[in-house]
């Protein structure tokens, strides 16, 4: 089997690239009316959620890790238990990179997640 150096990376480095605050685009929704801006943070095995302009931690946290796959990458938010929070889950990575980050989850139907990098969080 030949394997091009850089096609995959490692669980190290998508934990790397995913560290920070991600601003959630609203794809689904372009009325000016949509919900007020949500932001995903990761930070050492921690994960929670902001809201708001300027964003705000909500009370809500649990754990993340990256599962790295043969054919795919996996993030996984873990709330401790039953949790209906939308992001609590098995999610697949369909792109993360240094400035933009897809995830999709299929658990109870489909959810497409798109973000960009928040900088100045």
């Amino acid at each position: 089997m030949f394997i091009l150096p850089g096609c995959f990376m490692t669980e190290k480095n998508k934990t790397k690239k995913i560290t920070g605050t991600w601003h959630m685009l609203n794809t689904w929704d372009n009325s000016a009316t949509s919900t007020q801006d949500e932001y995903w943070h990761f930070e050492n095995g921690a994960f929670y959620r902001l809201y708001g302009q300027p964003p705000v931690k909500t009370t809500e946290t649990a754990q993340y890790f990256i599962q790295q796959k043969l054919s795919k990458a996996l993030l996984v938010i873990d709330y401790g238990g039953e949790s209906n929070a939308v992001p609590s889950g098995t999610w697949d990575i369909i792109k993360l990179n240094k400035q933009e980050m897809i995830i999709e989850k299929t658990e109870g139907g489909k959810l497409l997640r798109e973000f960009i990098k928040d900088e100045d969080q």
